[in-house]
């Protein structure tokens, strides 16, 4: 199992999220919730879009010599879930297949690792 953690509190993002019958509207929730958690510091904007319609902003308001947000619009419940699942590569395997959006300041997709406040940790046994 994997695990996120912030501080001394584990955040537990395990495939069991996915396995739980969710409404589209609990996925959205449990995504913005997520980012805004994972992204706090992060110093530049970005807004997003979610499938039900959501909009928020993440990060802060610092200046980038590019001088524009990210835009994300996560057109897919399927796409939220696999930044949920920190399946970072699937999500942007569904960027390339048009399920997911991105313009504006491209470049800060290059940041986000740095800033993303998450550790991914192996918690799973040999009995699983």
């Amino acid at each position: 199992m994997l695990s996120y953690e912030k501080g001394l509190e584990p955040m537990v993002i395990t495939k069991r999220i996915l396995e739980r019958p969710l409404s589209i509207n609990d996925t959205s929730l449990r995504l913005q919730d997520f980012l805004h958690e994972m992204l706090a510091t992060f110093p530049w904007q970005i807004n997003v879009q979610d499938w039900v319609g959501r909009e928020y902003s993440l990060g802060g308001n610092a200046n980038h010599w590019r001088n524009l947000p990210l835009n994300i619009h996560i057109k897919s419940e399927n796409a939220g879930k696999d930044l949920l699942s920190l399946n970072v590569i699937r999500f942007l395997e569904r960027f390339v297949e048009g399920e997911v959006d991105m313009w504006g300041n491209m470049y800060l997709l290059s940041d986000i690792r740095c800033h993303a406040n998450c550790r991914l940790v192996n918690t799973s046994n040999s009995n699983d």
